[in-house]
């Protein structure tokens, strides 16, 4: 509720329901790995195996394209409040 008591949602656009579906996927990639793995030890995976994981999880192919950048780091700078990419 923002005020007048419409939704925070009430004005979203196309391009804020695909950020919101994005974040959403990344927490449930994330979240069901660590639970998967079961590994205090690796929490995490390597960026470069981002796409190999997203596809596992989610059956389809993650496109950078659909946020016209070409790569995770680029894609992660417009959800960089929910998500971060570690160089280790």
């Amino acid at each position: 509720d923002i005020c007048n008591g419409k939704p925070l949602y009430a004005n979203f656009t196309y391009e804020d329901w695909t950020l919101l579906n994005l974040r959403y996927e990344l927490h449930l990639l994330v979240h069901g790995f660590r639970h998967d793995l079961d590994d205090p030890d690796r929490q995490s995976f390597a960026k470069m195996h981002f796409l190999f994981y997203y596809n596992r999880y989610f059956h389809k192919t993650f496109n950078f394209k659909i946020f016209g950048v070409d790569s995770l780091e680029k894609v992660v700078v417009m959800i960089k409040e929910n998500v971060v990419v570690n160089e280790t």
